[in-house]
Parts: structure tokens; C-alpha cells; sequence
């Protein structure tokens, strides 16, 4: 590192892609670590490369220019050869980042709010306190010339990185809010191995404890006579548990204070020292944790907290603080309000592992829209957002249920949930049919199959930032259309995802408002009374969490009319989003009347015909929590088959077998226990076998599922390490690199499986493998002649196209065509090179 004081301003060239612009605070820098900046030490690098003359400090070809006498920030100009490319400005910290395809040369991170964070952390034993300071001027500057990848890169070195989930975390889930007894919820478990169906968690909603308000930590014994028993014998089905807590905060105190620290340590603990496993923070409720600044949400201070806090719980269980198990948690996005997606507000909100998108419904448009969240919250480096798969309120019929199954199958986080009251069923397929059964089954089954290429893109995103499921624009950044794509997705970079789905409702916005939105606020839910604020407003979009609309309005209980006009250019359905209730008229015909206490739902009011002027008046009441009122709309189109765009490269559609050219949008019919999902061609996808859990389940067998093709190419790296604990960040794992091509001079397709390197402890840990190449015989390939490892000829096994097959199976036979198999019994400490000698169609 290297640094230089101008006047009351200090650049800290920290290495050659990260500058530091700091004003003195209280006559002074600073030079610790911070709650967003939190490992300030680890990015100096002592070989940095500036040099200063005057008041220009160069770095690289980046030259930062401000006066010798510098009193702010605002005078500070960086330049890339010789070009102006960033002038600093007072900002507030953000996690929302540029998208892929608009990333400046230079994006600055704030530390403003800055807070000190007393070592020892949160924990009643810290030593010193938390120190909060607004108003301060403490840039970074990332040096990424416009390469989206590399700033994310910068960003999680910057700002922490994401923590690898523990691998059961990635398994299915069965989540519902409902009061469960000991008894019920061990039969959830038994149902699941009724259906053979895996499990790796199970979701003890907020009625595991005593207080009707769904707070405080005294288990509720009427349901759970001996908690910790109950505990024990789930974890004896090697399934882990977490409990959802609604935190009060102490006497209204703030989470730095010392009383709510103490009290919050000593309760989430207690749980944690009986068995429980994880810790679901939960801010969708009548009372939030406050924050000690406007400057960074609860929602992130929430989840540093839980995740602080059970941290320290599993350092002190192993009696290690370098190695101990993963402290995963859940939370809300910060910030996604029950589905709708605002802007990512912290840039330290990225570390923690599974972030939820609130309560959502279950209709097409929020399957769709919970598709747009993951897309959107993968471009900050949020790598497991999930949703309440299947809705948390919500009937979804048999074809809707299958299709909300195939996303959360193909998602960060597969957890179905659901509200206990006013359901026709909940989230389980057996609560359908048998045919629903066995789909939902087959596509739990390809999870846990994917898990190998899944958990090795999550060790990808620690490192890197780029998380395992992933806007396209991740692998094609000068793709135009790929850039602009958020209803499908990659896993790493073989697999393209783009579920079955609806079209979330856009917000009418001034284009097609006759006149703006007249707002007419009163105090109470009942529009009573004299009005107490009156404005306008040029769309109706409110979606607000604990705040108040306006400062004359309060945070809750109030109500409002919204009075405008629309008119559309072409035929529109007319929804409106509304958390609480509401009244709508249309030209003075009723056509709403939502008299309940809810989360956000979607209301289909009515069909406009085109160019035809409507007068809309909304009645709205807010009764607590979250307020939402958006008037949004959807375009009337005929139903069409489902599209998908496939960029650069040739794509096999692993469900028909037809192979596709990229840069062009494809479209069919998908029967129930189909979707579009495409292969990338000359992919290889390590697959491992079916189990009933994680915990179970070993990957000393593995198939290597292979799509050759002349042209394509592929190269990759499968991670490995004990799954469970933190010991992979002291370099306890292992990767084994593999890569295929076609061999033009044999004749041959090639792929290499290189000697593994590394190695870690566990029952995960062996040092051979058993794995099968399968190879699958596409339009290319005529026949297999013959298949050498290391130039030795081993035998093969043929196997005809098995339209029944699942597809990305390990058994032998593939939908989509004939395939070849090799069995080999790998040393992991070997090379293997397995060609495959081919007959190419065409050829005499």
C-alpha cells in the first residue's frame, strides 16, 4: 500500500485496482476495519505500482487528480488515459451495481455510514462498543476499466465475500407456516420418505414458541414437549431444522445496544445449544430490529447479527476460531419487499448466505417475477436468493404447482412454503396426484443429481463473486439480447434455464396517465376525517417497509384515495398490487372490494380496450408492516408457446434431443414433466446418484455426462471439501480439473480428467473414484469405433435412445439419442485421457 496526504484529503493506493479518497473525520483518518469494509488489512498489497507528482497520483494508466490543498472530495477527478472517467462525489453506501452490460471504468464504493466494529464482534463479551458515524466522506475506488466481472471481483474483496453454504443448505427444503406439533413435523419426514422424495431441512415456523405476537425464545411446550428430544430425533434422519424468529427489539433499543446485544446473543444461542441448526430472520412482521442509521437497513444489520451471533456459537462448540461449522442463516433481501424487487440498499448484504423474497403469491406473474429477483439480485453478487416456492399465500392449480417445482428445482435455494390458512393444499405434490408425484420427484431427483456442479459454482462464487446461478449476461457480456434477458438463467456455464412462466405487471407510469395520480391521505383506515396530506404523483408506486409514505403521514394505519385517469395504445388487463386492502372504481363501477389484513396481492381489476380513456379511483388502507399500492398492468397477447433465446454456440434441448444454433429465440409446446432446459454443446456435467439426503450422499461415484461436438469445447473444475465446515477457507479442499475437445488429427473426442489436487478431512473424503463418461451420440456422430484411457483400448457399452429417461441422468440411456458408456476406477492422484474414436456422419 501507498498513500498521500493532500490537505485534509488522503489517497491510499491499496493495490492496482483499488484507491482509497478519504476526508479527515473529527480532524483525523481512520485506518481499521469496518462493518462494510471489513478486511481492509488483506487488500494492501505491498507491490503496488503509483507514483505522485503534485496533486496527480498515477496508478497504472488511472490518474487521480485534486488540489494540493484539498479540503473534500468533490475536487477529486480520475482520468484514464488522460481522459476523465469519474468525478467523486458525497454519496451513501449501495449494493446495487451496475448492470453487465453498463459498468464504468471506475465505480466507487462508500463507507458512509462508517461503523466500527468492537473486536470480539457482536457478542456480550466485545471489547469496546460500536461506533456509528454518518456524514462521512471514505470512497473506494474500483479500478475495473468497464470489465463487469472484474469489478464484482474487486467488490467481494472489497466488501466480504459470500460465505459457501453448508452443502445440506443446497439440498430440498419443506417450509410452512403453520403451528406444528412434534409429532406432525416428524411425519413431514416420514411423507417425504413415503414418496421417496430427499430432504434436507425442514422449517419450524414462528409457532415453535410460546408468545401469540411471535416473539420471544420460551419454547412453546404445549407443541413440543421436549424440544430438545424432538431435535435429536430429526437430526437422526440427517435432516437439519430452523426456526423463523420475528425479533422484538429490547425496549426499543437499537442492535448496538449493549442490553439488545446481550439479550439477542443469550436467546438465539440457547436454541442453537439444544440442536437447532439455522436461524430464519424474519422482518415481515409488525415489529423490525431498529437500526442506529438511516444509512444501512435492518434488514443487513439483521442478518450480520444472526449470522454473528450463531457464528460465534459454533467457534466456541469446536473450540476453534479459524475452523467450525458453516453459520448459515436466512433472511430478507435487502431490498425485495414481499417479492417486489426495489434495489439492493447495503453493499455488505451479499455475504450472508440465503436471502428470501417475503411473501409472495403463487400466480404466474409471481412466478415470473421471483425469476426477474434472482436474475437482478445474481447481478449484485447475491448468489441464494429464494423464494417461497409455490406461494405463500396462493392455490396454484396442477400444471402452475409443477412449474413453480421445475424453478425452485433449478434455483439457488429450493424452498417450497406456504401460509396453513386458507389453502385448497400445500406445497407437497402428494397433495395432487400421482402424475404430479412423479414429476415433482424427478425433478428433486436432478437437484440433488446437479448438486456437484452446484456446490462447486458456489466455492466459484466465494472466490469470485459470480454466483452459481446467473444472469446469461454473466457468460456473454457483449450479447445485446443475453444482456437484456431476465426471464431465464445459466448454472455455471453449460446449463440455461428459462422456466415456465407468467409476465410480472409493469407500472403504469406517465405514458399512459391521462392525468397524474391525485393522493388524499387520512389518518385511520377508514378514510374518515378531515384529509391530512394531499399530493400528487406521476405513477402510483408505493412499496414501502416501515416508512411513511410522506412526513406528514404516519408509518401505519392510514388510509388513501388515489384518483387519476389511463389510457393504453393497446388492450391492457388492469392489476393493482395492494398490502393491506382496497376499493377500486373504473368509471365509478366497482370493481375491487379487499376489506383484509394481507401481504401483497395482485389484483386482476379489469380488461381496457385501446384508446379508450378510463377514470380509476383506488380506496387504500394500510394496516401495519409493509405498505404497497402500485397500479400496474399486463398487455393482452394470445397464449403463445413458451420462447427462449439461446446466445452464441450450439444448444441441445436435453428434453426433445433437437440441437439448436445460438443468437435466435426457440419455441415449442412443453408437455407437464417438461421445461426449456438446454445443454451447451461440448459440455461436460458431473452428475452425482440419487439420495435421500446431503448427508448421505457421496460423490466416490460420479458420472461424467458428456455432449460432444466438433467446434465446441469445454473445460471446468469439480470442488470438493468436507461439506460442513469452515475448514475449505484454510485451504482444506479439492478440485479435480477436467476438459473436452475434438481431436481432429485422431479422429477423436477427447476428455481429460487431470490429477486432483489438494485434499481435506471427512467422511467425505476418499482417494478413488468410480466414474462413468457418457458420452451422448449427437447428429454428428455416425458411431463409436473404438475408446482409449491413456492409449489403452478399454470396452464400451452402447446404449439405444430411451425416451422415457429423465434427462441429465446417470443411468445409461438419454432421451435425446443414443449413448456410449466407459467405466473407469479412478486414482485421484492420476491423469486420465478417455478418447472416444468416432464415425462421423457423412463420412464413407
Amino acid at each position: 500500500m501507498e498513500q498521500y496526504i493532500f490537505g485534509q484529503v488522503r489517497v491510499q493506493v491499496l493495490d492496482n485496482r483499488v484507491v482509497r479518497i478519504e476526508r479527515k473525520s473529527k480532524d483525523k483518518f481512520f485506518d481499521g476495519d469496518t462493518f462494510l469494509v471489513p478486511c481492509h488489512a488483506e487488500l494492501c498489497d505491498n507491490a503496488v505500482c503509483s507514483s505522485v507528482d503534485c496533486g496527480n497520483v498515477t496508478v497504472g494508466n488511472y490518474t487521480i487528480c485534486l488540489p494540493q490543498d484539498a479540503t473534500t472530495i468533490d475536487k477529486v477527478v480520475v482520468c484514464k488515459d488522460g481522459k476523465e472517467v469519474y468525478k467523486c462525489e458525497k454519496t451513501t453506501n449501495s449494493g446495487e451495481l451496475p448492470l453487465p452490460g453498463n459498468t464504468p471504468c471506475v465505480y466507487a464504493v462508500s463507507d458512509n455510514p462508517r461503523i466500527v466494529v468492537p473486536e470480539g464482534g457482536y457478542s456480550a463479551g466485545r471489547k469496546g462498543e460500536y461506533v456509528v458515524e454518518d456524514d462521512v466522506d471514505d470512497i473506494y475506488l474500483l479500478l475495473c476499466d468497464g470489465d463487469f466481472k472484474l469489478l464484482r471481483q474487486l467488490y467481494v474483496r472489497l466488501t466480504g465475500r459470500c460465505e459457501m453454504p453448508r452443502l445440506s443448505t443446497l439440498g430440498a427444503w419443506n417450509s410452512k407456516y403453520y403451528p406444528y406439533t412434534d409429532k406432525e413435523a416428524l411425519q413431514v419426514l416420514d411423507d417425504y420418505a413415503g414418496h421417496d422424495y430427499p430432504l434436507d431441512n425442514i422449517v419450524i415456523d414462528t409457532d415453535w414458541r410460546t408468545d401469540v405476537n411471535g416473539w420471544g425464545y420460551d419454547v412453546n411446550t404445549k407443541l413440543f414437549p421436549d424440544m430438545k428430544g424432538f431435535l435429536a430425533k430429526v437430526h437422526a434422519q440427517n435432516v437439519d431444522v430452523m426456526f423463523n424468529d420475528h425479533p422484538e427489539p429490547v425496549d426499543g433499543a437499537n442492535v448496538f445496544d449493549p442490553k439488545e446485544i446481550a439479550y439477542r446473543e443469550r436467546s438465539l444461542q440457547q436454541l442453537l445449544d439444544i440442536g437447532l441448526d439455522t436461524w430464519w430472520y424474519d422482518r415481515n412482521w409488525l415489529t423490525a430490529l431498529v437500526s442506529p442509521t438511516k444509512g444501512i437497513k435492518c434488514e443487513t444489520l439483521g442478518m450480520y447479527l444472526f449470522y454473528d451471533i450463531t457464528r460465534h456459537f459454533y467457534q466456541k462448540q469446536s473450540g476453534n476460531n479459524e475452523i467450525y461449522r458453516r453459520p448459515d442463516i436466512m433472511a430478507n433481501v435487502d431490498n425485495i419487499a414481499n417479492g417486489t424487487y426495489v434495489s439492493i440498499n447495503s453493499s455488505a448484504s451479499h455475504r450472508y448466505p440465503m436471502q428470501w423474497t417475503g411473501d409472495i403469491l403463487s400466480d404466474e406473474g409471481d412466478l415470473a417475477q421471483e425469476v426477474h429477483n434472482l436474475v437482478r439480485g445474481s447481478n449484485n453478487c447475491i448468489a441464494y436468493v429464494n423464494a417461497d416456492c409455490g406461494g405463500h399465500g396462493g392455490n396454484p392449480d396442477k400444471e402452475l404447482f409443477i412449474r413453480w417445482m421445475q424453478f425452485g428445482t433449478l434455483s439457488p435455494v429450493f424452498r417450497p412454503h406456504c401460509m396453513h390458512g386458507g389453502l385448497v393444499r400445500t406445497r407437497e405434490a402428494w397433495n395432487y396426484d400421482e402424475e404430479t408425484v412423479d414429476i415433482v420427484r424427478e425433478y428433486n431427483n436432478l437437484r440433488y443429481r446437479l448438486l456437484p456442479e452446484i456446490y462447486t459454482q458456489a466455492h466459484n462464487c466465494y472466490v469470485t463473486g459470480e454466483p452459481p446461478f446467473k444472469a446469461l449476461g454473466w457468460n456473454y457480456p457483449d450479447d445485446k439480447k443475453a444482456l437484456g434477458c431476465v426471464d431465464e438463467y445459466m448454472i455455471g456455464r453449460n446449463l440455461l434455464v428459462s422456466p415456465i412462466a407468467g409476465t410480472p405487471p409493469k407500472v403504469v407510469d406517465e405514458q399512459n396517465l391521462v392525468t397524474p395520480v391525485r393522493a388524499t391521505y387520512f389518518d385511520g383506515t377508514e378514510l374518515k376525517g378531515e384529509p391530512i396530506f394531499e399530493t400528487e404523483y406521476n405513477k402510483l408506486e408505493m412499496n414501502l417497509n416501515n416508512v411513511a409514505p410522506e412526513k406528514q403521514v404516519p408509518v401505519y394505519n392510514y388510509s388513501a384515495r388515489f384518483e387519476t385517469s389511463v389510457r393504453f395504445d393497446k388492450a391492457v388487463e388492469l392489476v393493482l398490487r395492494v398490502d393491506d386492502g382496497a376499493k377500486v372504481w373504473i368509471d365509478d363501477e366497482l370493481v375491487l372490494a379487499d376489506e383484509r389484513f394481507h401481504s401483497a396481492l395482485n389484483h386482476k381489476l379489469a380488461v381496457l380496450e385501446q384508446s379508450r380513456t378510463y377514470r380509476v379511483k383506488i380506496d387504500y388502507f394500510q394496516g401495519g408492516a409493509q405498505a404497497v399500492a402500485m397500479l400496474c398492468y399486463n398487455e393482452v397477447v394470445p397464449q403463445q408457446n413458451p420462447t427462449t433465446y439461446l446466445p452464441e454456440g450450439k444448444w441441445l434441448d436435453v428434453f426433445d434431443g433437437k440441437m439448436y444454433d445460438g443468437n435466435r429465440n426457440v419455441s415449442r409446446a412443453y408437455a407437464l414433466n417438461e421445461m426449456p432446459l438446454f445443454v451447451r454443446m461440448g459440455a461436460v456435467v458431473p452428475l452425482a446418484y440419487n439420495a435421500p439426503n446431503t448427508k448421505v450422499q457421496k460423490w466416490d461415484k460420479l458420472v461424467y455426462d458428456f455432449y460432444p461436438c466438433k467446434g465446441c469445447s469445454d473445460s471446468g473444475v469439480l470442488y470438493e471439501d468436507d461439506t460442513e465446515t469452515t475448514a475449505y477457507k484454510t485451504g482444506k479442499y479439492r478440485t479435480s480439473e477436467y476438459s473436452a475437445n475434438y481431436d481432429d488429427i485422431d479422429g477423436a473426442f477427447v476428455l481429460t480428467l487431470e490429477a486432483s489436487k489438494g485434499e481435506f478431512d471427512g467422511k467425505k473424503a476418499f482417494n478413488s473414484r468410480k466414474c462413468t463418461v457418457k458420452m451422448h451420440l449427437t447428429q454428428q456422430i455416425d458411431k463409436v469405433l473404438c475408446v482409449t484411457v491413456n492409449d489403452k483400448d478399454v470396452p464400451f457399452e452402447l446404449h439405444k435412445t430411451d425416451k422415457q429417461a429423465f434427462p441429465l441422468t446417470t443411468a445409461c440411456g438419454a432421451a435425446d439419442g443414443d449413448t456410449v458408456t466407459v467405466e473407469l476406477d479412478v486414482d485421484l492422484s492420476k491423469r486420465y485421457c478417455v478418447k472416444f474414436f468416432v464415425e462421423q456422419r457423412g463420412e464413407v
